[in-house]
């Protein structure tokens, strides 16, 4: 079923003392020793191998980060929380299999942060059929913002929010001509979205389509690409297209606009690294993590610094929101919460203010953050708002 990782190690270290304090007192007659709480069990399916390790790393470090926090400081009336992520590869079938398997085998009362369309679309029909909240799901496909899916929480902001904010920037910045880069099907959502909202602002996209991973079509559209004179790139590749798209030539790279752009995409991160010669302009639908001048943010770096293992990117924090909703809802749900008492009490937190960023649960909201900013990282290396 893929690799298994767990947290809860704090606890691992309080029993061990609690064992040793036992067998120093047990001439006591009057002892009475119970054994450790039960975890209370919530569980993530994540493409741990292949070329999204990077991401999901930092996603297991960004919902560790809060759950390490929660059993650092009690757990959750005396229960610590479990976070068990499996590898499903990017596979959606198996993503599928692993929740099941979570729900099954390991108890699971929630799941979390599923990433990508095709996987979140599997996740919500598991979420529906075994009752089980899904909370944060990485996509922003309409589907998963609406009925029958009462169990999928959603928090990000939904592909029109980011299409319309990405195409008022480069309205704002003078540019009627881009060029998109896609490996995504034409129908695909985000893509409509995006052509919806670059008309809306008579802006020219012309669209280029090349075949997941293949580095002879992404070698042609590349040598193509001036035919259409662009004044930025938008990128809509997979990171497996974008591993390709590092074995081009550098000089053939270097042929591309100097600025080029992004939705917040889950291989945006492999984009940021591939072209770091670049001005890169792309959405996000949380804060930037570099910026400390919201709680929320110090917050997330002092729990990662404590808990997590990854380097606060945005995909971190963006885990760390949702897994945060969920647990801040398990606490009030109780001890003794079912996946079905906890999804209650997460449609009860309605507006919660989580240091500086807002969220509003609510069954009427399709997301409960519709926040979505433009950010740029320079050539130096530096992610500007």
């Amino acid at each position: 079923m893929g690799s298994i990782l767990k947290t809860g190690s704090t606890w691992r270290g309080i029993a061990t003392r609690l064992a040793r304090w036992g067998a120093f007192v047990t001439l006591a007659p009057w002892a009475v020793w119970a054994a450790p709480p039960s975890a209370i069990v919530i569980g993530q399916s994540l493409p741990i191998s292949g070329p999204m390790t990077f991401f999901s790393r930092e996603v297991i470090s960004g919902a560790q980060a809060y759950v390490g926090h929660i059993n650092a400081t009690g757990g959750i009336q005396g229960r610590p929380v479990q976070l068990i992520t499996l590898d499903d590869g990017g596979d959606p079938a198996r993503h599928e299999a692993n929740l099941r398997s979570l729900a099954r085998d390991s108890k699971a009362i929630a799941f979390l942060n599923c990433v990508g369309d095709a996987s979140c679309l599997r996740a919500a029909k598991v979420a529906t059929e075994l009752d089980v909240p899904l909370v944060g799901p990485m996509s922003g496909l309409r589907a998963l913002r609406k009925a029958p899916h009462q169990q999928v929480i959603a928090v990000r902001a939904g592909y029109d929010k980011e299409a319309t904010a990405l195409s008022l920037q480069m309205r704002s910045m003078g540019f009627s001509r881009v060029t998109l880069l896609t490996d995504s099907p034409g129908n695909a959502e985000h893509l409509t979205e995006l052509r919806t909202a670059f008309e809306r602002q008579a802006i020219r996209l012309t669209t280029l389509s090349v075949a997941s991973g293949n580095l002879a079509q992404l070698q042609a559209a590349i040598q193509g690409m001036p035919a259409s004179n662009p004044q930025t790139l938008l990128f809509d590749l997979n990171a497996s297209s974008l591993d390709e798209l590092a074995t081009v030539a550098p000089e053939l790279r270097a042929t591309l606009p100097r600025m080029l752009t992004s939705m917040a995409t889950p291989s945006m991160t492999n984009l940021l690294a591939l072209f770091r010669e670049n001005v890169i302009g792309f959405t996000t639908v949380v804060p930037n993590p570099e910026i400390q001048s919201t709680p929320l943010v110090r917050q997330f770096g002092e729990h990662s610094s404590r808990y997590g293992s990854g380097t606060g990117m945005f995909e971190g924090l963006e885990a760390y929101i949702s897994t945060r909703i969920c647990l801040d809802a398990l606490r009030h749900a109780g001890a003794q919460a079912t996946a079905q008492t906890l999804t209650g009490a997460i449609w009860q937190l309605g507006r919660r203010d989580l240091g500086g960023f807002a969220v509003v649960v609510d069954r009427d909201r399709p997301s409960a953050s519709d926040w979505v900013e433009v950010a740029v990282r320079s050539r130096a290396g530096y992610v500007l708002k």
